[in-house]
């Protein structure tokens, strides 16, 4: 049976002291010297998660292997506290970029675009100046196969899903004609190339071009496990009716949805958008086996979009939102955005019906509709929506620099959500954690309750302060530590207010301060993580 999980870029928020907070349970920080970006992808086994993305570091800190050249893919392996356990390289002399994954019981499939020719771990030569090479591991970190899928005109970016028990299916940007292993031409500028390929070994079963005359980018699909129909997001610019698409859209970048049968045609298709930009966009499926999309959008109230433009800086972007039936009928559309920039990064439907809508945003708060803090340059900034797109809560996961976070449903427990960022960002907002490079993969534990319409976080298993508000003492209570350590207070600036080394056996602690406001702890040891967030009035 195969296992996939949705990644999604997430932050959570709660109703404390009458105004909306954020807390995080467990923060930890995976990183080189340099640039390093994670997934978490829990383990079919339950014994830890995999931690999948793209480094460009050599050996330093986490990482036990030098760069291959240029940006690598990288896996750790970590148990269930995300203490690591190993960590894997996987590249050429050039950049290969990760790009998605798929666990199955026995094996990882992971996909990545590749700018190496026969190198480091890679054996076949590039046909175009990008191709997507695919690497199969083992559940040990060793590789099993690789298989490069491309043309002389190159592909730069793919998403994979789940098709069968025995195959997956890759939908490849392409600007590549009759080459390499692609035997049909382009029809546009850039096309999506479909390609089915076989888990045991990565060959293609079947593969067909899908496009119309313009340019038809950044594609991401989505397979229903109640009807096993399968659909396709993407951005066609070319506002005419050709090849495969029968609805010439409105005049701009427009949201292209098709659906796709096993046979990889095209058997129904729309257009969703207005007469400015829409780009990247992001699919879904809910429990009613209703279809959600999401781009960002510069459009106001035109096309089949019915609400206005919210950003009003020239080259800031709106997060849209559409929610359509499988015949392809609009339910409804929102737009969600402050004055500056937006941009959607991922959905996932719960179960009960709410929507996580995972946004980017560089605007301030309390401008437009966003009401969540602005920490840094840019920031995740979550949306929790009801099944009429309406907003229940928001707020924002970031640092004073660049954050942007990618979630998953915790496996085992439906009341956990477990995000990971890359971030540059240096302790501040409400980012506990201190870097080690340029960016680092920070990596967290959300716990909430999305019962009746609300999200309540609860403090970090095993650390809890009384009194909480304080008016400047507090008792820090805890477990037994089983090791030296040191606990630190920090606050949402970022600064260190102080640092105190605890020894071995100490279980509690107690901290007076004159600071007034909002103070994050975090108890460090070798193997010990715990944090926890304090208020002084």
């Amino acid at each position: 049976m195969i296992k996939t999980y949705t990644l999604l870029l997430f932050v959570l928020s709660t109703f404390l002291l009458d105004a909306q907070s954020l807390d995080i349970t467990n923060q930890y920080v995976f990183g080189s010297s340099s640039s390093d970006g994670l997934a978490v992808y829990p383990s079919p086994n339950g014994d830890g998660y995999y931690l999948i993305g793209a480094s460009d570091g050599n050996t330093s800190f986490d990482k036990s292997e030098d760069s291959r050249g240029g940006y690598d893919v990288w896996i750790v392996k970590t148990d269930n506290n995300f203490i690591k356990e190993w960590d894997r390289t996987y590249g050429g002399d050039q950049d290969d970029y990760y790009m998605n994954a798929i666990v199955l019981d026995d094996k990882i499939i992971i996909s990545a675009t590749s700018s190496s020719n026969t190198s480091g771990d890679k054996t076949m030569d590039l046909w175009g100046w990008r191709n997507i090479w695919n690497i199969c591991i083992d559940l040990n970190g060793d590789l099993l196969w690789q298989f490069q899928y491309g043309g002389d005109g190159g592909e730069d970016d793919c998403d994979i899903i789940s098709f069968s028990d025995t195959s997956v299916l890759m939908a490849i940007q392409t600007f590549s004609d009759i080459s390499g292993n692609k035997t049909q031409n382009r029809y546009g500028a850039r096309d999506v190339w479909l390609v089915e390929a076989a888990i045991s070994d990565g060959h293609i079963i079947q593969q067909r071009n899908v496009g119309s005359s313009g340019a038809d980018v950044f594609p991401k699909i989505v397979k229903s496990s109640v009807t096993n129909r399968t659909f396709m997001a993407c951005i066609s610019g070319s506002g005419v009716a050709d090849f495969d698409k029968t609805d010439p859209g409105f005049l701009n970048n427009d949201i292209w949805l098709t659906e796709i049968d096993n046979s990889l045609n095209v058997v129904q298709d729309k257009c969703f958008g207005g007469d400015n930009f829409e780009e990247f966009p992001r699919i879904a499926i809910d429990e009613n086996n209703d279809i959600i999309i999401g781009s960002k959008t510069r459009s106001g109230i035109s096309g089949n979009k019915t609400t206005e433009r919210i950003a009003t800086y020239s080259l800031g972007y709106d997060c849209w939102f559409v929610k359509v039936n499988q015949n392809f009928d609009i339910l409804w559309d929102k737009s969600y955005g402050g004055t500056q920039n937006q941009g959607v990064t991922s959905i996932i439907a719960l179960s009960t019906g709410q929507l996580v809508v995972n946004c980017t945003s560089s605007s301030n708060q309390d401008t437009g509709n966003k009401t969540s803090e602005n920490f840094g340059g840019l920031d995740g900034w979550l949306l929790f929506l009801d099944d009429n797109g309406d907003d229940i809560l928001q707020a924002s996961l970031g640092g004073s620099g660049t954050d942007g976070v990618l979630t998953i449903q915790h496996p085992t427990d439906p009341t956990k959500l477990i995000f990971s960022s890359s971030s540059d960002s240096p302790i501040s907002g409400n980012k506990t954690v201190a870097p080690k490079g340029v960016t680092d993969a920070w990596i967290g534990v959300l716990d909430y309750d999305a019962t009746a319409g609300t999200l309540e976080l609860v403090e970090s298993a095993g650390i809890s302060a009384f009194p909480n508000p304080s008016n400047g003492e507090v008792s820090i209570q805890f477990k037994a530590l089983k090791e030296k350590s040191t606990i630190s207070f920090v606050t949402v600036d970022g600064k260190v207010l102080e640092t105190v080394e605890i020894t071995e056996g100490t279980s509690s602690f107690t901290w007076q301060t004159a600071h007034k406001g909002m103070v994050f702890y975090t108890v460090s040891g070798e193997s010990t993580q715990l944090q926890g967030k304090l208020v002084f009035e």
